[in-house]
């Protein structure tokens, strides 16, 4: 059963990177200003889509247990991982964890950019020698 739900989320994920880059594709051609719209309006679409599959699915399906992986680990999964993070930090909130909210929050930001900051300059040290 394990397999079965590798394979629906792995089908699932490839239609939600299918349609972020398309849909990102779409709305750089038509929004051709330096603020990243499409990255932006993706994003938080899926954090939209997330909260609200979340709650139907919850409420409306819970003895299916293929749609859930399949709609939130599979196609929102891989449409925008920044709504998973987003309902992280809403979970927590409804947990009453602030303080591990707003570290999760922060420090997700500031590492993730200093990591991808360190690994651009890693790159280009390879490719420079």
């Amino acid at each position: 059963m394990v397999e079965h739900k590798f394979l629906v989320v792995a089908i699932a994920g490839a239609f939600g990177a299918v349609s972020r880059y398309g849909l990102c594709l779409w709305i750089d051609q038509m929004w051709q200003k330096p603020f990243p719209l499409s990255t932006f309006l993706v994003n938080i679409v899926g954090c939209f889509l997330f909260g609200l599959a979340v709650a139907l699915l919850g409420e409306k399906y819970e003895d299916v247990e293929v749609l859930q992986p399949f709609i939130l680990a599979g196609f929102l999964g891989s449409f925008t991982t920044f709504s998973s993070y987003i309902f992280q930090s809403f979970q927590l909130v409804g947990k009453s964890d602030f303080g591990i909210m707003l570290a999760y929050i922060f420090l997700s930001i500031l590492v993730g950019f200093a990591l991808a900051w360190a690994g651009f300059a890693l790159g280009k040290e390879f490719t420079a020698a």
